[in-house]
């Protein structure tokens, strides 16, 4: 399926841009934007290359690595929280549900249109990637892979189960309550039940399967990636489940679209 040619991606990114201002003053606010990050960008490189040593390339692409992981674990849940809520509380959901656009076509063009934000926030920040990958003899190819691939698995896990919450549920409020909700028992309900579990192993971080699935356990496999022998076993096991997850959610919207949409 064509993406760019699916009706209703193309509606969710025009009512995103959409605004009062006029072209030029949007054209305005963007170059200024794109002139902040080229700054930002020129300071942090100018920094790395007199004063980072030869580490600097490695020491920035963990720091960028660590400051994407917060903002798309931060950020993501939200973004498709109210992809269907808003449309049920405006009334045009059921408008939309009994068109002759099939369900694949409304949940994958509303799923792809609020990753985009995702996805930018991770293409802003490939260059300095590559630029770090370029000045490190001690940063491999294998590892930046590895941290884009945990980066891309969350944004797509997370911002699905947004869109499925809104699915469920008819207010914002509770899909977006929800959806943090899955953050709140991976970041801090699997390290909880680690300590319960084996209480008195100080251990159990470096070996618990149950935290696998943690985001603070993945992005330290991945910094640690030529030093943790668990890394390549973690990153495939929370690859694995969050794109097993996201086929699941995809699949229920789908499978029972108009009969829970018109509820």
């Amino acid at each position: 399926m064509n993406v760019l040619a699916n009706p209703v991606f193309v509606k969710e990114l025009k009512s995103t841009v959409r605004a009062r201002q006029s072209p030029a003053v949007l054209l305005t606010i963007a170059g200024l934007l794109g002139a902040g990050v080229v700054y930002v960008y020129y300071q942090v490189v100018t920094f790395m290359l007199r004063y980072g040593g030869t580490n600097a390339g490695s020491d920035g692409w963990q720091a960028a690595l660590v400051l994407q992981v917060v903002l798309i674990w931060m950020l993501c849940p939200a973004l498709a929280a109210n992809a269907i809520t808003k449309e049920r509380e405006q009334q045009t959901w059921e408008m939309l549900v009994f068109t002759l656009l099939r369900p694949s076509e409304i949940v994958l063009g509303k799923l792809c249109a609020r990753l985009l934000p995702a996805a930018i926030l991770l293409l802003l920040f490939l260059p300095f990637t590559v630029f770090s990958l370029a000045i490190s003899p001690s940063l491999a190819l294998a590892e930046c892979l590895a941290g884009y691939v945990w980066l891309v698995s969350s944004a797509v896990f997370l911002t699905t189960t947004g869109l499925f919450f809104s699915w469920i549920f008819r207010k914002t409020a509770s899909a977006l309550a929800c959806a943090y909700l899955v953050v709140f028992v991976l970041l801090i309900g699997l390290p909880l039940l680690v300590q319960v579990v084996h209480y008195g192993r100080y251990d159990a971080w470096s070996w618990s399967p149950v935290l696998w699935l943690c985001p603070i356990r993945v992005t330290g496999a991945i910094l640690a990636w030529s030093g943790d022998p668990y890394a390549i076993p973690i990153l495939g096991a929370s690859t694995t489940v969050f794109v097993g997850v996201v086929a699941f959610l995809i699949l229920r919207m789908v499978m029972s679209f108009r009969a829970l949409s018109v509820e």
